[in-house]
């Protein structure tokens, strides 16, 4: 545990959860200490978690834990391969999606400790997955209520989720203008869509204002239980602005999305974080050259043929769902850095994986021919980058296979 980012904050949660089947109060949390910092956040992120401690006693509950993470590692990399069928005609690319996931050397890596990280990006990519199919079939009763649902569950699992909402209310409203549903068809799949967010997660809120003397988020319980474990001031703020030209909170999310392990502390060989780069900076430059082509065209259809065939909008609509879900990300992330509610750390780009990785891909797609054979680098490359993380690894104190964590 000393070498998973936060897990003994993450376990007291899920293991109190998982003890009293019910969610800590403010008297409980204080009792936690150190551990119990995490308690006034929203809680069921960790649901996955409980349910495998209930099915799978198999022995410590912070062995059994990490099962939870792995169970919601594996939702995200299905909602990948079935999203890449619907967003890929390449075979390649399609496959690129889920392998991409994974073998994602930081998300693997957070697939093996407790944490609530995990299942913010499952829901997420099941989401993104829903309104793929959305935009492209349009909206019925039960997908709405299920968007609703899911949303409703995200907003309690993590906060990093916040980065899937604007994508949602753009999606929504981008698949009842394709599929001309009327004003009153619209309103209908709106107010379930919003009614069952409302009912899944309202009550969290309701709770949290009253047990936390009107702390809403509970983050500012969190802050200040943590400010005084930990002796840091109990008021933090920094411009936005000294933020965004931080050019080491860039290269740390950088590499710490794609596999900087322990606390921010082992690092891989420069090369690699230098390769991703180079993969992703082809991928911008393989983005901006389908646009630059298609910008014409797309100019063109906007002014003659837009309400004649809105078909034409669906691929898209899609990268601009994803697109947005990417910035509203990484926004939120600079967001909270000015706040020190959470710093430069890649997992907080997780709710997003799907969309980057498959932005990703797309990109490198648009090179002809070759363009093929870059996806397939790229996938092998982060494969070998993988089992080498993973080997250097177990060749370092603090990591292995074991039934005692702590």
């Amino acid at each position: 545990m000393i070498e998973a980012p936060d897990e003994f904050s993450h376990y007291w949660v899920f293991r109190f959860v998982a003890e009293h089947m019910r969610l800590p109060s403010k008297d409980d949390v204080i009792a936690g200490g150190p551990s119990g910092v995490y308690g006034p956040l929203p809680q069921l992120g960790y649901v996955p978690h409980v349910i495998v401690a209930k099915i799978l006693p198999i022995g410590d509950l912070s062995l059994v834990g990490r099962f939870g993470s792995l169970l919601a590692g594996l939702a995200a990399v299905l909602a990948a391969y079935f999203l890449g069928r619907e967003v890929f005609s390449s075979r390649t690319c399609a496959l690129a999606l889920p392998v991409m996931l994974l073998f994602h050397p930081q998300l693997v890596f957070v697939n093996s400790y407790s944490n609530s990280d995990t299942t913010t990006c499952a829901l997420c990519s099941v989401l993104l997955l829903l309104f793929v199919r959305a935009i492209k079939g349009g909206l019925s009763v039960r997908m709405s209520l299920l968007i609703g649902f899911l949303l409703g569950w995200t907003a309690l699992t993590k906060y990093s989720g916040v980065a899937i909402f604007p994508p949602a209310i753009l999606a929504l409203i981008l698949s009842v203008f394709i599929h001309r549903y009327t004003m009153q068809q619209s309103l209908k799949h709106l107010l379930i869509v919003g009614g069952t967010f409302a009912l899944t997660c309202g009550w969290w809120f309701l709770r949290s204002f009253r047990e936390f003397d009107g702390d809403v988020l509970g983050t500012k319980t969190m802050r200040t239980l943590w400010a005084k474990t930990y002796n840091k001031p109990l008021e933090y703020k920094i411009p936005l602005s000294h933020v965004i030209k931080d050019q080491v909170f860039w290269s740390t999310i950088h590499d710490s999305y794609w596999g900087l392990f322990g606390y921010v502390s082992r690092f891989l060989h420069p090369a690699i974080y230098y390769t991703y780069l180079g993969f992703l900076g082809t991928a911008i430059i393989g983005g901006i050259k389908q646009f630059l082509q298609s910008s014409v065209r797309a100019n063109k259809f906007f002014h003659k043929d837009l309400l004649a065939d809105r078909q034409k909008l669906v691929s898209p609509a899609i990268w601009m769902t994803f697109g947005l879900c990417v910035a509203t990300n990484i926004s939120a992330m600079v967001a909270g850095a000015a706040m020190n509610l959470g710093g430069a750390q890649g997992r907080y780009l997780f709710p997003s994986e799907i969309a980057i990785m498959a932005l990703l891909i797309a990109g490198l797609s648009k090179f002809g021919k070759v363009g093929e054979y870059l996806v397939l680098a790229l996938v092998i490359f982060n494969v070998l980058v993988c089992f080498g993380a993973f080997f250097m690894l177990m060749h370092t104190p603090g990591y292995g296979f074991t039934t005692k964590l702590y």
